[in-house]
């Protein structure tokens, strides 16, 4: 299987307990980039206990001010809060700073002014099947 490229930035969007954590989680495990990150910081709003299993994982409550060049950022379940400062990581920072970025998402078009930014900007969507949209 080919390997994701870094900087790069990924949405990863599924329904609630779809499975988008177990993914990523996985893909970091199995080192699905084609490099080797100095950091991984994942950005939670709500601590889990599998937090406590990870090793190599820096896990942080909120949006860093900052971020470390090299690194692999993931922002689980901030879909209420996009904001300015997770379209520019999209835009500006992945870039600039050789930062990837994984953005775990419930909806592909929630309504928020900084989304299409933030899409527009993805060089990789992982959609999950929702069981909604069987008929």
């Amino acid at each position: 299987m080919s390997k994701l490229k870094h900087p790069s930035c990924l949405l990863c969007v599924g329904a609630t307990q779809s499975g988008k954590t177990s993914l990523i989680r996985q893909m970091i495990a199995q080192k699905a980039y084609d490099y080797e990150f100095k950091n991984t910081i994942w950005c939670y709003k709500a601590f889990q206990d599998w937090f406590f299993e990870e090793k190599g994982i820096s896990f942080v409550q909120g949006i860093p001010e900052n971020f470390e060049n090299e690194s692999l950022v993931i922002i689980d379940d901030w879909m209420s809060d996009l904001n300015g400062k997770i379209a520019e990581l999209f835009t500006v920072t992945s870039h600039h700073s050789r930062i990837s970025v994984i953005l775990i998402l419930q909806n592909l078009f929630p309504r928020t002014k900084v989304m299409r930014d933030i899409s527009l900007n993805a060089q990789y969507i992982i959609l999950f099947k929702n069981n909604r949209d069987v008929g």
